[in-house]
């Protein structure tokens, strides 16, 4: 979208079912979505498509975020299936797989710098997970 105009620039089609949590890579140039349809869509903004469908999650995937660290980057997934996952962006492989919040996970992000996760979950919880055995 052009903020200053207001119009559309483009759209991009590829989820089944609603979208509800995106964020772009450190790099501009690729934009994860996710949503209802329990998959990661990796979108190449200068292709404009699709360029890679991660299988995520068996529930709705609730938060995206991306972190760029020594070793590149990578995607922190939560879902409403209650996991966390990290996923590298090289080749879209699951990193970690965390579990410990009593249903829904709502979302998380890195703290700065990377050095720990941080996620919320349906049970009123907030919990740190230590980045080093992560990434």
């Amino acid at each position: 979208m052009d903020l200053t105009a207001g119009k559309k620039i483009f759209a991009m089609v590829g989820h089944v079912k609603r979208i509800v949590c995106a964020d772009f890579s450190p790099n501009g140039f690729q934009v994860a979505t996710g949503g209802d349809d329990h998959s990661v869509k990796i979108w190449d903004l200068r292709k404009r498509a699709c360029a890679y469908t991660v299988p995520a999650h068996m529930g709705l995937v609730s938060e995206l975020r991306f972190l760029q660290h020594g070793l590149g980057e990578a995607l922190l997934s939560t879902s409403f299936d209650g996991t966390i996952r990290v996923w590298g962006t090289r080749d879209w492989r699951k990193l970690a797989d965390l579990s410990g919040h009593e249903g829904k996970v709502m979302g998380g992000d890195f703290e700065r710098g990377g050095k720990a996760v941080f996620t919320v979950g349906y049970d009123r919880t907030l919990k740190k997970w230590s980045s080093d055995s992560l990434l």
